[in-house]
């Protein structure tokens, strides 16, 4: 089961394709959109009653466009209209079926989320903030194998001018091992490496400490700057194996682990980018992170594109954060 929120206007296109890859929408939420950015949501019209699928999305599409025009936005929650096997045990077994979807080395979609620092916080208290909504972001669908670390030092009179480095700026953290076929280094000159078994919250937190203890210049600070992932592994919905069209067609790489197929990326053979890259920016008095998905299967396949939302969501949440589409350029109105 998953959930997407959609705009007004791409409501109905949204129903159809849900309904066209093998799902269908059990309930949904009307969601008005605040001039503050909060949101109003109000319960939907029951879908019960419909005789086949053919006319409970006719009945869904009707409802949808039935709400007054205050409404922007709906969260469409879907389900399979198939309920597949549960499968036990950390590794399971492979099967020979594939499902199909595009790649590109140009991101699908981009999002920015960004957020100012408060009036009674200091650089730390926005790395703080900045490594919490990594964490939020990424929890449960994403996982990092290798990120850079870039660290720069200010003076806290001018907090947007650098003033130098500390005596190691930049470090990379490596997960080991790395899945065969993938090609994950670091982008840094001369980084100090750090090799984990895993990279979670509490692995990124202690090397930005690490890097941040370090001793400055006299009447300067040490901050993290900026933080790149260069490999990810991405969770995905679907137990098949996974052929990109990147435009050629390739197999992706991927493992089950605990039951469930994970995306990995960047491939050394790939013409494809990793299944999502995430780069992001402190400048000491706002913060933001980037977010790029390079594989459909995030993007236009609704499964995959509600972790992505839910993610986004969570960020959302802590306060103070605004969210962006840069790619692509929603429309007027949207």
């Amino acid at each position: 089961m998953g959930i997407t929120r959609v705009a007004r206007a791409e409501a109905a296109e949204s129903a159809c394709r849900i309904s066209a890859q093998g799902f269908r929408v059990y309930e949904y939420s009307a969601v008005t959109i605040l001039p503050d950015g909060g949101a109003w949501e109000q319960p939907g019209r029951p879908l019960s009653g419909a005789a086949n699928a053919v006319d409970e999305l006719d009945v869904l599409i009707a409802n949808l466009e039935s709400h007054p025009p205050d409404v922007t936005h709906f969260d469409l929650m879907f389900e399979p209209t198939y309920q597949p096997q549960d499968q036990k045990g950390r590794f399971a077994e492979e099967t020979d079926s594939e499902a199909h979807f595009e790649a590109s080395d140009k991101c699908l979609l981009g999002i920015a989320l960004s957020r100012d620092n408060g009036e009674n916080e200091d650089d730390r208290a926005g790395i703080d903030e900045l490594l919490g909504a990594f964490e939020e972001l990424t929890q449960g669908w994403l996982e990092p194998l290798g990120v850079d670390m870039m660290f720069d030092c200010f003076r806290p009179e001018s907090p947007l001018t650098k003033s130098g480095s500390p005596d190691h700026p930049a470090l990379f953290l490596c997960a080991d091992p790395i899945p065969v076929g993938l090609d994950v280094t670091s982008i840094l000159r001369d980084p100090f490496i750090h090799t984990v078994s895993e990279i979670d919250a509490t692995v990124l937190r202690h090397a930005a400490n690490l890097g941040l203890a370090q001793t400055p210049p006299a009447g300067r600070v040490v901050s993290l700057s900026e933080i790149l992932i260069r490999g990810s592994r991405v969770l995905s919905p679907l137990q098949e194996r996974i052929a990109l069209f990147a435009p050629e067609p390739e197999s992706a790489v991927s493992e089950i682990v605990d039951g469930e197929r994970w995306c990995c990326g960047p491939a050394v053979e790939s013409l494809a980018g990793p299944p999502a890259w995430l780069f992001a920016v402190n400048n000491h008095v706002t913060i933001e992170i980037r977010l790029e998905i390079f594989w459909d299967l995030w993007v236009g396949f609704p499964p995959g594109r509600a972790m992505v939302d839910a993610g986004i969501g969570r960020v959302l949440m802590r306060g103070g954060w605004t969210a962006r589409q840069y790619f692509p350029p929603l429309r007027e109105g949207a």
